[in-house]
């Protein structure tokens, strides 16, 4: 591994010679693949992440929904086939809440998915 220090100095000698083989017989460092890899990335944009927006349950939100939300969302999800990410978004739980909700109803019933 080479410092960033090392790294800097190495590409401010490049820039002067324009030169990889000349970099490298000058500081006798880096190889040639690290000295293109830093090249290249010294052209490529930092990645910025996607941003997404945050949460916050309001009180007449719980945590865990009644027995009656859970049915219902199984019910317009996997009976009348309508869109589990639509669903989700309208009633405020995630998709991976349904589908859990239906392996338990599938797997316990009913009573698999009353809150403990």
């Amino acid at each position: 591994m080479y410092s960033k220090e090392q790294k800097d100095i190495a590409l401010r000698i490049y820039h002067q010679t324009e030169s990889v083989t000349e970099t490298i017989r000058i500081l006798g460092y880096p190889t040639r693949r690290n000295l293109y890899t830093w090249i290249a990335e010294e052209n490529t944009p930092p990645k910025t992440r996607k941003e997404y927006p945050v949460i916050d349950n309001p009180p007449d939100h719980p945590r865990n929904p009644p027995l009656e939300v859970k049915l219902n969302a199984i019910h317009r999800c996997y009976e009348l086939g309508e869109n589990i990410k639509y669903v989700s978004e309208d009633i405020g739980y995630s998709r991976a809440s349904i589908y859990q909700w239906r392996k338990r109803y599938l797997k316990e019933g009913t009573l698999g998915l009353m809150n403990h």
